[in-house]
């Protein structure tokens, strides 16, 4: 297959991204902030995708299942972090926010769950991400920027000011 690490993917995908400012900005303050906020990354992380395999139905649960197997470099991996890093907006996750200081697990489960559409849009949403992963790596094409409009929470922003 591709030889791509996470993190490599991750840091070009930073890099064709319009809010690459403010993402890395979030990078120095994870590192400064790592023992106050252990649960934190910056961007959904592989290791988590097991803990979302029960929170659907059985097509979901296969598809977690059998992503789970794979390698975090192989693109249907890939493709399944860019699903999560759309649905649960991470790119507007910063070191202050509500959704950092609850950390990746929770607020992977929490966007998992509160998805109102049916498990098949979960699905088409995945071969969406499968077709930019794909694109991304054969073509080098900049991803997409829209980030699932419709799956912007605005209340994580509400509760971010009521903290302040």
């Amino acid at each position: 297959m591709h030889d791509v690490n996470h993190a490599s993917f991750i840091g070009r995908y930073f890099q064709d991204n319009l809010f690459t400012r403010r993402c890395m900005q979030c990078a120095i303050h994870n590192t400064q902030n790592s023992t106050m906020y252990p649960k934190a990354e910056i961007l959904f992380p592989a290791p988590l995708i097991p803990k979302l395999r029960d929170l659907r139905g059985p097509e979901w649960a296969k598809l977690v299942r059998r992503v789970s197997r794979l390698s975090e470099t192989h693109p249907d991996t890939l493709a399944f972090c860019l699903l999560m890093i759309r649905l649960s907006n991470c790119l507007k996750c910063y070191s202050g926010s509500y959704k950092f200081m609850r950390g990746c697990e929770a607020c992977a489960i929490q966007s998992t769950m509160q998805f109102k559409g049916e498990d098949e849009e979960l699905l088409e949403l995945y071969a969406q991400a499968q077709s930019d992963i794909k694109n991304y790596l054969e073509k080098g094409m900049p991803l997409p920027d829209t980030l699932m409009p419709e799956a912007v929470d605005e209340s994580d922003e509400a509760l971010d000011e009521a903290l302040l």
